[in-house]
This record gives structure tokens, C-alpha cells and sequence, in this order.
């Protein structure tokens, strides 16, 4: 249990520090937080992950700015209805061997 409360709140700092980059990003560029796509953040935190970019400020910029460059588009009304794509089955499971069916299937018949 306590490494699992470790990893959790490790998921929840990398969310919490890609969001004080997008919302960095969106101040120093002129644009709203939310109009920032987190995976793409997460993609180019990633490839600039390589480069030094906490040494460099121009790097740090670099990676403020691509991440700002695209803006997500407004889509109003894209609300899917939830939805199981499968249908349950009426048949019953197959939990034994399917020789164990057949063997029951010629006594019964």
C-alpha cells in the first residue's frame, strides 16, 4: 500500500508540473490555459527532455513556445452518450475444458 501512495502521488506531481508548464506557456503567449492541448505538452516535455533545458533559458523558451504554437479546436456539442460496444451473450461461460462439453453433450444426446 505505501508504494502504491507513492506512485500515486507521483502520477499526481508530473500532472501538476506539466500543468504549471501549460499554464506558463499560455501566460507568456497570450492564450488560456485550457486552450492548450496536455498530451502535446506531455509529447514535447518529452522530446526536450533530452536537452538541458533547465540550465538554459533559451531552451526553457523553446519548449514554453511549442507548446503554446498550437490551440485546440472549439468543438461545442461533441458529447458521445456512454456506450458498451458489446453486447452481453445469453449463452453461459465456458469454464471447464471444452472436452468436458463434449463428453456431456454425447451422453445427452
Amino acid at each position: 500500500p505505501a508504494m502504491v501512495r507513492k506512485e500515486i502521488w507521483s502520477h499526481v506531481l508530473a500532472y501538476n508540473l506539466i500543468r504549471k508548464i501549460m499554464a506558463q506557456a499560455a501566460s507568456i503567449h497570450n492564450k488560456k490555459p485550457r486552450e492548450l492541448s496536455f498530451k502535446r505538452a506531455i509529447q514535447i516535455s518529452e522530446a526536450f527532455r533530452q536537452i538541458e533545458i533547465l540550465k538554459n533559458d533559451k531552451y526553457y523558451a523553446s519548449l514554453l513556445k511549442a507548446i503554446a504554437q498550437k490551440k485546440l479546436n472549439h468543438k461545442p456539442g461533441r458529447q458521445e452518450p456512454r456506450r458498451v460496444k458489446h453486447r452481453p451473450k445469453s449463452y453461459p461461460l465456458l469454464v471447464k475444458p471444452r472436452a468436458f462439453y463434449y463428453q456431456e453433450f454425447a451422453k445427452n444426446a
